[in-house]
């Protein structure tokens, strides 16, 4: 079986996500069939409705905190692919068991190129 290898920024990457409060990172990059190489848990509150009623929360978090910037996440995992954002695009391309996860996996997941990929994503950019 093929070692897997690890993109230049993997670790500091990973490292960045694991310096987050509230969440917890695990470096799955040796699972291979087209798995990404980190996974984020998150914590969080959850909540189902109706886009409706998602407004009106909104509209009374901006009321009762207008000045705190604030997200609403549900408690998630997200699985983050890897890839160097400082090699040629070609070099940066999804192997074909990826992009045959990427295609079939239902839930969260992402492409990161860099530190600020992720604190875009995390809501802290």
């Amino acid at each position: 079986m093929a070692i897997s290898k690890k993109d230049d920024n993997h670790n500091e990457l990973r490292d960045y996500c694991r310096s987050i409060p509230l969440t917890r990172t695990e470096d799955t990059h040796e699972m291979r069939r087209g798995r990404p190489d980190i996974i984020i848990g998150t914590s969080g509150l959850s909540l189902v409705c109706s886009p409706a009623v998602a407004d009106k929360i909104a509209e009374l978090l901006a009321r009762i905190a207008p000045d705190e910037q604030y997200e609403v996440h549900d408690g998630c995992n997200l699985w983050i692919e890897v890839k160097d954002g400082s090699k040629y695009e070609s070099q940066q391309k999804l192997t074909d068991d990826e992009e045959d996860w990427f295609d079939t996996w239902p839930g969260h997941k992402a492409i990161w190129k860099c530190v600020e990929d992720a604190a875009r994503a995390l809501g802290f950019w």
